[in-house]
């Protein structure tokens, strides 16, 4: 008997315990921070669509609800939640990652472009006509279906952070490539300028550091 009522004692203790602690940690401060610049009006966008207010119990807070609320505003994944982090008493933080289309590259049905950031978690389509492509890289002698899920945007994507390594940053690739080209195995950055420069596919291990290097080839002949 004396071991239930000690049990029932806990119990009441933390149930008291967790609603102190609930009411004292409200959240003062939701912060988002951007994996890069935004304007102010999408980031407002952003915070109406997480639907998180101060005031409300920390311990309270869902990531998941959070997460989705995201996905349900930005289905195109635009926009998507990379972590959360609680501080106690009062500070939720949330990562967002912003993906915002480089490439275009042809869909199989041959109804225009499927767009894809660098790491291809886009689900934007773009017809011919509406495709503005001074300011996007076509990807040419391969086309997409219902998926980027294939070895050869993989590649690509190795490439690209290759570039990035070398130094050009994806505004960079944008101004400076207009196509790239996959063409019997190998890789063919296309610049606007008309010049291109090339490497391999294959190993797909390697590609990085030798379109790294083809990049810094090219930018030294300049």
């Amino acid at each position: 008997m004396k071991l239930k009522i000690i049990s029932v004692a806990i119990g009441v203790v933390l149930v008291a315990v967790i609603a102190v602690f609930g009411s004292l940690c409200r959240v003062r401060e939701v912060d988002i921070v951007f994996s890069e610049s935004v304007d102010m009006n999408k980031a407002d966008e952003i915070y109406t669509a997480l639907e998180t207010e101060t005031g409300a119990s920390i311990i309270a807070v869902n990531e998941i609800d959070l997460v989705r609320r995201i996905n349900a505003a930005y289905p195109d994944r635009s926009v998507v939640v990379t972590d959360i982090i609680r501080s106690f008493p009062d500070k939720v933080t949330v990562y967002i990652d912003l993906n915002e289309p480089i490439f275009a590259v042809p869909r199989m049905t041959g109804d225009g472009y499927q767009l894809a950031d660098k790491d291809f978690q886009l689900n934007l389509a773009a017809s011919e006509s509406d495709l503005d492509k001074s300011r996007i890289v076509v990807i040419s002698g391969v086309n997409v279906g219902n998926s980027f899920d294939l070895p050869v945007f993989s590649s690509i994507r190795g490439a690209v952070l290759g570039l990035n390594a070398a130094g050009l940053s994806d505004d960079g690739i944008v101004a400076l490539l207009s196509e790239i080209s996959i063409e019997n195995g190998d890789i063919i950055f296309k610049t606007r300028s008309g010049a291109a420069f090339r490497t391999s596919l294959y190993p797909s291990e390697t590609l990085g550091d030798r379109a790294g290097a083809a990049y810094s080839e090219y930018a030294a002949g300049r």
